[in-house]
C-alpha cells in the first residue's frame, strides 16, 4: 500500500509534456494558411485545439484578422464597447473593431456576451459580412434563413459538419474562413488583400524527381512554376486542389482535392485502352479520348503520346470525390536498369522472388543468361530480359562519330538506348570504325550493352551462311581497305556480315560457328544435329525434348555453294503437329535448363518459297507469274508446262529453281481463308495464299477469297501433307 502511494504521489508530480495534435494533411495545409494570415494560431505547443468550441469574442477577432481592419486594431483599449465587455478584458480592441466595421451586433440589452460559444448562424452572417454583404442584401427573409441561402449559394458552408443553430468547433471555423478567404467576389478574393494569389483546381505536375530540368527549389503546376521550402510535399505531384502562392512565387500551401485512384505499370498502349500491370495481373484501363493526359510536364493526349511512352512507365489514375476519372498521369520508367546480366539477380538490388519475363515470355531466373540486358519495375516486382545479341563491323556512325545518334553495323542501323552506349562509339570511346562488335539490344532495340571483340576469342557467332565475297571496310582514320567477308544470318533472323581471313566458298548454304579475333572471323562448319519427333505447341516439346517458351525458329531453304540462300523466322504454333524426320533440322541449341532455344530448320513449313502459276513454257524457258512479281527462269523442268502451279526457290530475289505443286485430288466440300475440307483429308490454307483465274483472253488475274464463292470452278494446290509442314497454296478458280 505504501508503495502504491508513493507511486500515486510520485506520478502526481511528473509534468507530462505536450504534444502537437495530428491533423489531416487538407487542415495541415489549411492551417498553415490562417496561420500564416494570423486569423488562426496554435497554443504555446502548437496545438490548433480543432475540437474546442469558439467564443463570440475568439470569432470577432478572426473576423477582424481576415479583414482589412487588421492593421488598426489598438494595442490597449481604452474603451468597453458593451457593459459584459470592460476595456480590460483581452479581446475588447477586437470586438471593438469587429463592431465599426459592422461585423458584428451586440444584444438588445446592451450586451455582448463574448464567453458565449458562437453558433454556425452567428458564424455566417458575420462571415458574409466580412464578403461585404449588408442585413439590406437579405431584404425581408427572417433571419438566418436569407444568410443561410447565401452561404449554401456561395458554397462556403463546405466541409463544415454542424447545423445552423449548433456551436462551432475550431475546425468548423477553420473551414468557414478558409471558404471565405478563397471565395472570389467581384473576380477577386480576400487572399488577394494579403498579396496571396489563389489558383483553384492546380494540377501539381512535377518537381525535380519528375523532370530534372525543374529547380531543386521549385515545382512544376498547372499555372506554373513557384517556389518552394523543404516543408512542401514533393510525393503529390499529380494531385489536382487549391494552390496559394505569396509575392506571386512561392507557395504557402497545396491543398489536393481529389484522389488517387489507382497506381500502375505500364504494358502498352491500344488505341484507347492502356494496358497495365496491377500486381500479378495485367489489366486494361480506359481511359478514353477526351481524358486529360499528363506526360512529361505537359498536357496532351492519349493519342499524341502513344508513340512516346513505353513498358515500364508509371501510370496513376486521379478520380474526383463523385468517382469519375479526372485525368491520368504518365510518368517515366518506373524500371531499374538496363543492366548487363552478369551476376545474380540479388547483386542489382532484385529479389530472388521476382517474376521474370525473357524476349516477352514468362521465364525465371535460373533461364537468365550472361549478356543479357536486364530491366526491374519494384511496384509489380518483375524483371524484364531481353535476349539479343548482334555481332557485326562497325561501319558507320551516323551523321558522325564525334556525335553520332546511330551506328551502322554490318549494314543494320541501331541508335542507342543509354548515354554510356553513345560514349563507347563517339570519338574517344572505346570502339572504333572497323572494330567487330557485339551488341546487346535492349527494350527498345536499341543498343543497351556492347562486348568487345578486340584481342580475344570469345566473340562467337553461330549462323548460316547466306552470302560469300569480298567487300570494302573502314578503318578508324578513314582509310579504307578490302577484305572477304561472310554473311551468316542467325537464329532471330539478324543478318550479319563479318570480315573474313580467307574465302569461305565452300561453306555457303552452311550452319557454321564464326570465331572472331581482333575484328577477324574464322568460320567453322557445325554438324548437324538430328531432332525427330511431332511438334507440340501446347506442352512445348517435339518428341521426347522439351523446348524453351521462348526458343527461336528460323526456317532455311537450303541451296548448295553456287545458290543464294533464302530464309524464313517462323513461331512454334506455326510448327504445332508437325512430324520432324532426321532431315528436318539443320542445328539446335538448349539451354541451361536443358530446353531447346533455338533450332534452325531445313525447310520444314515452306514459307520460305514463293508460289505461282507458269504462264507462259517455251522450251527451257518460263514464265511466272507469283502475286503481283513476275519471274523469268530457265531449266529443263520437263514435268513442268504452261498452267502448271509451282513453288519457286528463291535467293537475293531471283529464282533458283521451281517445282511442281500437288493438286487436290478430292472433291472439295468446303472452303475458307483457314481450311479446306474434302472427304478424305483437311487441309489448312496458308496466310499468303493467292488465288488466280484464267479469264477468256488467257491472263492471270490475281483475285481475292470473296471471288471463290461464285466461282464455278474451284482446283486448290498444296505443296507437302499437313503434318510434314504443308498448306494450301495456290487456289485456281474458273
Amino acid at each position: 500500500v505504501s508503495l502504491i502511494l508513493i507511486l500515486i504521489m510520485v506520478l502526481s508530480m511528473m509534468v507530462i509534456p505536450a504534444y502537437a495534435e495530428k491533423y489531416t494533411e487538407a487542415e495541415n495545409q489549411i492551417l498553415n494558411i490562417l496561420s500564416s494570415l494570423k486569423i488562426m494560431n496554435g497554443d504555446e505547443n502548437g496545438n490548433f485545439c480543432l475540437d474546442d468550441y469558439v467564443t463570440r469574442a475568439e470569432f470577432s477577432k478572426m473576423a477582424v484578422a481576415a479583414s482589412s481592419y487588421r492593421n488598426s486594431v489598438s494595442q490597449v483599449s481604452r474603451i468597453s464597447p458593451f457593459h459584459d465587455v470592460p476595456y480590460t478584458y483581452w479581446g475588447a480592441s477586437y470586438i471593438k473593431s469587429a463592431l465599426d466595421a459592422g461585423f458584428v451586433k451586440g444584444y438588445p440589452d446592451s450586451t455582448f456576451r463574448p464567453e458565449d460559444k458562437v453558433n454556425l448562424a452567428e458564424g455566417v452572417t458575420i462571415a458574409l459580412k466580412l464578403l461585404g454583404y449588408k442585413d439590406e442584401s437579405f431584404g425581408t427573409a427572417v433571419w438566418p434563413s436569407g444568410q443561410m441561402s447565401a452561404a449554401t449559394d456561395l458554397e462556403i458552408l463546405e466541409n463544415i459538419t454542424c447545423s445552423t443553430y449548433d456551436e462551432m468547433t475550431r475546425r468548423d471555423v477553420m473551414h468557414l474562413f478558409y471558404n471565405c478567404v478563397t471565395i472570389k467576389v467581384s473576380g477577386s478574393s480576400l487572399l488577394s488583400t494579403f498579396g496571396y494569389t489563389y489558383y483553384e483546381d492546380t494540377v501539381f505536375m512535377a518537381s525535380i524527381n519528375e523532370d530534372s530540368s525543374i529547380p531543386a527549389n521549385k515545382i512544376l503546376t498547372s499555372n506554373g512554376q513557384f517556389k518552394i521550402d523543404n516543408t512542401f510535399d514533393v510525393s503529390k505531384v499529380g494531385y489536382k486542389g487549391d494552390l496559394v502562392v505569396k509575392n506571386s512565387d512561392t507557395v504557402v500551401a497545396f491543398i489536393p482535392k481529389n484522389v488517387k485512384a489507382g497506381e500502375y505499370t505500364l504494358n502498352a498502349v491500344i488505341e484507347d485502352d492502356v494496358l497495365v500491370y496491377s500486381g500479378s495481373q495485367t489489366m486494361t484501363l480506359d481511359i478514353g479520348q477526351n481524358t486529360d493526359v499528363y506526360y512529361k510536364s505537359q498536357k496532351a493526349t492519349l493519342s499524341s503520346i502513344s508513340s512516346s511512352i513505353s513498358l515500364g512507365d508509371s501510370v496513376t489514375v486521379f478520380k474526383n470525390v463523385k468517382g469519375d476519372t479526372e485525368y491520368v498521369m504518365i510518368g517515366t520508367s518506373k524500371m531499374d536498369g538496363p543492366y548487363v546480366v552478369n551476376n545474380t539477380l540479388s547483386y542489382y538490388g532484385i529479389p530472388n522472388d521476382a517474376k521474370v519475363y525473357l524476349n516477352g515470355e514468362k521465364s525465371s531466373s535460373a533461364n537468365l543468361e550472361t549478356y543479357d540486358i536486364i530491366y526491374y519495375s519494384e511496384p509489380v516486382n518483375t524483371v524484364w530480359a531481353y535476349r539479343k545479341k548482334v555481332i557485326g563491323v562497325y561501319n558507320q556512325a551516323n551523321p558522325n562519330k564525334d556525335n553520332p545518334t546511330s551506328i551502322n553495323l554490318s549494314g543494320t542501323e541501331y541508335g542507342f538506348e543509354t548515354a554510356d552506349m553513345y560514349k563507347e562509339f563517339a570519338t574517344g570511346g572505346t570502339f572504333n570504325l572497323g572494330d567487330t562488335v557485339t551488341v546487346l539490344l535492349g527494350k527498345s532495340g536499341k543498343i543497351a550493352g556492347v562486348v568487345s571483340s578486340k584481342g580475344t576469342s570469345v566473340a562467337t557467332v553461330t549462323g548460316y551462311v547466306t552470302n560469300v565475297g569480298t567487300k570494302t571496310f573502314q578503318r578508324a582514320n578513314g582509310d579504307t581497305y578490302t577484305s572477304n567477308y561472310a554473311g551468316l544470318v542467325q537464329v532471330d533472323g539478324t543478318y550479319v556480315e563479318l570480315a573474313t581471313k580467307k574465302l569461305y566458298s565452300d561453306y555457303k548454304c552452311s550452319m557454321v560457328k564464326a570465331t572472331i579475333t581482333d575484328s577477324v572471323a574464322v568460320l567453322s562448319l557445325i554438324n548437324k544435329t538430328s531432332l525427330t519427333g511431332t511438334f507440340n505447341a501446347s506442352t512445348n516439346t517435339i518428341g521426347t525434348e522439351r523446348i524453351s517458351s521462348n526458343c527461336e525458329f528460323l526456317d532455311v531453304v537450303s541451296g548448295d555453294a553456287t545458290d543464294s540462300a533464302s530464309y524464313v523466322k517462323v513461331f512454334k504454333n506455326r510448327l504445332d503437329g508437325v512430324k520432324f524426320t532426321a532431315k528436318s533440322v539443320l542445328y539446335y541449341t538448349k539451354n541451361s535448363s536443358g530446353e531447346i532455344d533455338a533450332m534452325f530448320l531445313n525447310d520444314v513449313t515452306g514459307d520460305g518459297h514463293k508460289y505461282g502459276v507458269v504462264t507462259a513454257a517455251r522450251g527451257n524457258s518460263f514464265t511466272v507469274k507469283s502475286g503481283t512479281e513476275t519471274y523469268n527462269v530457265s531449266g529443263g523442268y520437263t514435268a513442268i508446262s504452261e498452267n502448271s502451279v509451282v513453288a519457286l526457290e528463291m535467293g537475293d530475289n531471283k529464282v533458283n529453281k521451281i517445282s511442281k505443286l500437288t493438286k487436290v485430288s478430292s472433291k472439295i466440300k468446303s472452303l475458307d481463308e483457314y481450311t479446306l475440307e474434302t472427304s478424305d483429308d483437311t487441309f489448312l490454307v496458308s496466310e499468303k495464299c493467292t488465288v488466280y483465274k484464267n479469264d477468256a483472253s488467257g491472263e492471270w488475274q490475281l483475285c481475292s477469297f470473296s471471288d471463290i464463292e461464285n466461282a464455278a470452278l474451284v482446283n486448290a494446290y498444296y505443296d507437302k501433307s499437313v503434318d510434314a509442314g504443308g498448306r494450301i497454296r495456290v487456289i485456281i478458280i474458273k
